[in-house]
């Protein structure tokens, strides 16, 4: 195995925020609030189909929208459209690297536990 294949999984140089929003309560702020915080020094790419702005920078409807490659996406959306989203990211290198992280409240209630 080739361990620079997963060299922009480890160092991207552009992040894709899937769902962005800067409500000051939501996940996707929470992340943009930390690459920030911790330095990151790559472009921050927000992805949300209803702005056009977000953080102070474009915002793109969906991945494919992007005109560029993305190195790592960052799917913060809802839990049940977070696979769908992820397997419509249509750029052409296969070292491209998708996170996919579903945001949801539980569909049924948790598994009761027998003492």
């Amino acid at each position: 195995m080739n361990p620079e294949r997963f060299s922009s999984l480890w160092n991207p140089n552009i992040i894709a925020v899937v769902g962005a929003s800067d409500r000051a309560s939501s996940w996707t702020q929470e992340i943009y609030s930390n690459l920030t915080g911790l330095g990151f020094r790559g472009r921050i790419v927000p992805v949300n189909p209803r702005r056009s702005t977000i953080w102070g920078l474009e915002a793109y409807a969906s991945l494919k929208d992007i005109p560029f490659q993305v190195d790592l996406a960052i799917i913060a959306i809802p839990a049940a459209g977070a696979v769908e989203a992820s397997l419509r990211q249509e750029h052409p290198s296969p070292t491209n690297a998708s996170k996919v992280v579903g945001l949801s409240r539980p569909a049924c209630p948790p598994a009761r536990r027998d003492p």
